[in-house]
This record gives structure tokens, C-alpha cells and sequence, in this order.
């Protein structure tokens, strides 16, 4: 009896220990108008799109959301890639292992959905997902 029950503890913490990741990215940026200020302690719109190039020339947008979000006093802003509005496609969808993505940063810095910069980048893997 006592055997039994600790095969059923050891199979329970097992199944505690496997759970899934997180379905989300955090993700922090400085955020600067376009004089290069820093934007303090305000509210601003931020619309993500994770996509891959099909061509040379031609990217294709996987997945897309918006957030409103406020900075700190240093400019530095937090979101969480797929808690946001969705605009286009399911986050949970995206084959990570199958193609190079990158991310698109658009900010609106009064707030709303008028996205005046922009940057984009491919996204890299942190040495830890290596191991």
C-alpha cells in the first residue's frame, strides 16, 4: 500500500514538472519620439507583428497584436507578445521551428494607433533555449 501511493506521488509531481511554458513573450523597449527624447511616464500605443520572409522582398505577417501600455520614468515600457489585442492570426499557431521570424515594433507615442516609428528586428534564441 505504502509502495502504491508513492508511485502515484512520484507519477503526480512528474506530471507537475512537464506543464507547458507560457504562451507569451515579455518584452521591454525604450521608447524615444522622433527627436530621440525620451518618452517619460506616459501612455503609449504599441502594435507587434511577428512575420518571416516568403521572398527576398516579400514578408508575410504570422501574427499581430496592439497594446496600451504606460513607460517609466527612464522611457522603458513592458508587454507581454501574445496578451494583446489581436489584429491578424493566432499566437499559439506560430511554427517556431520551421522558419526565421522578426519582430515589428510600431509606437504611437500619444497613445492611440497613429504608429509614427518603427523598428524591426529578426527574433534571436537566449543561449539557455540552446541547451
Amino acid at each position: 500500500m505504502k509502495k502504491s501511493i508513492s508511485i502515484i506521488l512520484l507519477w503526480l509531481i512528474s506530471i507537475t514538472a512537464m506543464a507547458d511554458s507560457p504562451k507569451k513573450i515579455s518584452y521591454q523597449a525604450v521608447v524615444r519620439n522622433t527627436k530621440g527624447e525620451l518618452v517619460t511616464n506616459k501612455t503609449v500605443g504599441v502594435k507587434i507583428s511577428i512575420y518571416y520572409y516568403a521572398t527576398k522582398t516579400t514578408t508575410v505577417t504570422e501574427y499581430a497584436e496592439t497594446h496600451t501600455t504606460l513607460t517609466n520614468g527612464n522611457g522603458l515600457m513592458t508587454i507581454e507578445i501574445g496578451t494583446g489585442t489581436v489584429v491578424t492570426g493566432v499566437f499559439t499557431d506560430l511554427n517556431w521551428a520551421t522558419r526565421i521570424y522578426y519582430f515589428k515594433t510600431e509606437i504611437d507615442t500619444e497613445g492611440g494607433t497613429k504608429y509614427t516609428i518603427i523598428s524591426e528586428t529578426q527574433i534571436l534564441s537566449v543561449p539557455y533555449a540552446l541547451h
